[in-house]
Formats: C-alpha cells, structure tokens, sequence
C-alpha cells in the first residue's frame, strides 16, 4: 500500500519535471495534475491508519443471525465524503421477522463505534421481498454517508 503511495509521489513529481510540451494549454496540465492528486488522496486514504479494514473487520460481529450481506460497495465521492453501500438478504419463514432484523443490522452499524465516527447517516435505502432468492426472503440495501 505504501509503494502505491511511493509511485503515484514518483509519477506526480516525474509529470512535474518533464517536458510538458506536448499539451495543448495549461489547463490540460492543471488537469492531469489534479488526476494524479485525486488518485493519490483515495491510496492515502485508504492506506491511513483509520482505514476500512477495521470496518469491514467489524462487519460479521454486527450481522444478525438470518441476515447475509451480498455486496459491498465503498464510494469516495470526495478526498472528505465517502459512502459504504450494503446489499444483502434477510431469510425468515415471517417477513415481518425479516424486516426487524435488517432494522436490527442498522441498529448495529449505528452503534459500532468503528462505522459509527465516518458514517452519521446510516439508512435504509430499499427493502424488497425477494420470490427469487431460495426459500424467499427480503433483499435489502442501506446506505451509510
């Protein structure tokens, strides 16, 4: 992780130092020099000390029984806003039993403190009964900004 830190320094110093000549304006350049910090930002974030690993560390402690995540999506929308997208199922012979768990699961994310001091807004973005998924259950998707 650190050498992708390294490389992207290299490559934004070495872009710095060479002939630029081959750009149409100084916009083209000031553009691709904010590419380059833009990548190098999302690598330092990911590498820093509060890193996502901790989080996702987190996540099997937090699942309640009968509710399985199936994707997991992370977002860095800015160098200061990220987002975690949770998709998953919830299996039960009630519905009304799957509803109380995934509103259980966000209940979970909203007291951890690991997901709770990045993500203020833990929600619940849809919550379909899924007749796709083997012996039913209720698809689901939160969202954490």
């Amino acid at each position: 992780n650190m050498f992708k830190v390294q490389s992207l320094n290299l490559q934004l110093a070495g872009f710095k130092k060479q002939n630029v000549g081959q750009y149409t304006s100084d916009n083209e350049i000031k553009n691709l020099i904010k590419d380059y910090e833009k990548k190098l930002s999302v690598v330092k974030e990911m590498t820093s000390t509060d890193s996502f690993a901790d989080k996702i560390s987190s996540l099997p402690l937090l699942l309640p029984d009968g509710v399985w995540l199936t994707a997991m999506n992370i977002r860095f929308e800015s160098s200061s806003s990220r987002a975690m997208v949770f998709r998953g199922v919830a299996l039960s012979k009630d519905p009304t039993v799957e509803l109380n768990l995934i509103n259980q699961f966000i209940l979970n994310l909203k007291q951890s403190p690991q997901i709770a001091q990045d993500f203020k807004n833990i929600s619940l973005a849809n919550a379909v009964a899924d007749k796709a998924v083997d012996k039913g259950g209720t698809v689901f998707e939160i969202v954490c900004k």
